[in-house]
């Protein structure tokens, strides 16, 4: 079990007021090229700064790829996103690129964000790479194998000594429960053929916000502890024994 860990990282936890987070993974009715635009920028500036893409912990170095579920997205503070709690908890050095909207097969209405087009921004030396996604690509189902096969190839050619995990979607209330799995089954037998390590959250119970897709703080927090159980299972992080300082020996008396 990794619960302890994840109780010692919720005391160092302080939640700091940002802006309002633009919505271009669920933005519902039409907008104008220049409006589409802006809301790109915007975005664009925000998942791509320093702040948002860096972890600088001491250990493995770690690369994200994703969606809005990487990005923080919908959060108060996009820090206490998955991927940030994962890497604090874990003192990993990580590259986070996760971009709202985005998937497998689609780059939303930002040009450039699909998956494979961010292929190139993984560091060169992670020994880790989290490609974590699925429930923006639910409209084009049918081609998520054939995309995510192409996607871990390139990772592959990236980085040859990482390993690789696909992180599949969860099962949002607002999403086809239907073509939900369907993505998750696509994503987990290619990432068999591909040597890849699957995770699949499809059974997972967490709080969403009232967008129905996307998670609450807590939910965040769950789905980062779920993730951590199913990587410390198949040893690609260690128990938390190993992580956490051990306790103090008792003092020898007499």
């Amino acid at each position: 079990m990794t619960r302890g860990r994840w109780v010692a990282l919720a005391v160092a936890l302080v939640l700091v007021a940002a802006g309002v987070l633009v919505g271009v993974a669920t933005a519902g009715g039409t907008t104008s090229a220049a409006q589409d635009a802006a809301d790109c920028r915007r975005t664009t500036e925000r998942v791509h700064s320093a702040a948002a893409t860096t972890v600088d912990g001491p250990g493995t170095r770690v690369a994200f790829l994703g969606d809005s579920y990487t990005s923080g997205y919908a959060l108060t503070d996009p820090q206490d996103g998955y991927a940030y709690l994962l890497s604090r908890a874990l003192g990993w050095r990580a590259a986070v690129d996760g971009f709202p909207g985005t998937g497998f097969t689609t780059d939303a209405r930002c040009p450039g964000e699909r998956y494979a087009q961010r292929v190139s921004r993984i560091p060169a030396d992670a020994a880790l790479v989290l490609v974590e996604g699925g429930l923006n690509d639910v409209a084009a189902a049918a081609q998520v194998g054939g995309a995510s096969a192409a996607l871990l190839e390139q990772i592959h050619a990236r980085v040859p000594a990482a390993a690789i995990v696909v992180v599949g979607p969860p099962p949002v209330p607002h999403r086809a429960g239907g073509l939900v799995r369907q993505v998750a089954a696509d994503l987990a037998r290619t990432a068999a053929e591909h040597g890849a390590t699957y995770v699949d959250p499809t059974g997972w119970s967490l709080p969403y916000v009232r967008d129905g897709v996307h998670l609450t703080a807590a939910g965040h927090r769950l789905f980062a502890e779920l993730l951590d159980e199913q990587l410390t299972a198949v040893h690609l992080v260690p128990p938390p024994s190993v992580v956490l300082p051990a306790q103090p020996a008792p003092v020898p008396t007499g």
